[in-house]
């Protein structure tokens, strides 16, 4: 059976009806959203390049709302299957999401580096973390986002680079898995996303 993709407005339907018929917890749906997305980011990653998997870091752009704590689960997954990952949010962490706020918690708890942004942007600072990414997981927007994203100086969908670094996310579409990762710039040594009802592609 082939992948079969939701619009934005069937996910949500989809969340709601697991929910409110189901009784199935926002919670875990995060946790199943984010815990699937890291099984198929993993495959990815071997099957790209199977080198990049002990090379990382694997740098996580984290929104405020329910996307980006998806992104805080791929996180913790990742670092328990033993991935170097940093964690970068753009959100005032008193103003999380419920269920964002329960795993931003677990993160705090965690050894995974965090930045947080918040309202702010330091571009120096984001090119310095994305520079050295073998890849990039975008959970800053998902099926909620309404209008035009806006620019954050240097967004972290950008990056002066001609060698192209695989990037996915949460509610990604397959194409931008096939992207042909680039060689890690440094060795293992310098290491330091909501639409729960969607299928992982």
């Amino acid at each position: 059976m082939g992948h079969v993709y939701l619009s934005s407005r069937q996910c949500q339907q989809v969340d709601r009806r697991a929910i409110e018929e189901f009784g199935m917890s926002g919670l875990v749906l995060m946790e199943n959203a984010g815990r699937g997305a890291t099984d198929v980011l993993v495959g990815l990653m071997k099957q790209a390049q199977p080198s990049t998997a002990s090379q990382g870091p694997v740098v996580v752009c984290c929104g405020g709302g329910n996307n980006g704590g998806d992104g805080l689960v791929m996180a913790r997954h990742l670092d328990l299957r033993g991935y170097a990952v940093q964690v970068l949010l753009w959100a005032d962490p008193t103003k999380l999401t419920s269920d964002a706020a329960a795993n931003f918690e677990i993160i705090q708890k965690s050894d995974v580096p965090l930045t947080v942004f918040g309202t702010d942007h330091d571009g120096q600072l984001l090119a310095s973390i994305l520079g050295p990414a073998s890849w990039i997981i975008d959970a800053l927007l998902g099926t909620g986002a309404r209008g035009e994203p806006r620019p954050l100086g240097h967004a972290p969908h950008e990056r002066d680079d001609e060698e192209e670094c695989p990037h996915t996310g949460p509610d990604e579409s397959i194409q931008s898995h096939t992207q042909t990762p680039r060689s890690p710039r440094h060795s293992p040594d310098d290491a330091p996303a909501h639409t729960h009802g969607s299928p992982v592609e």
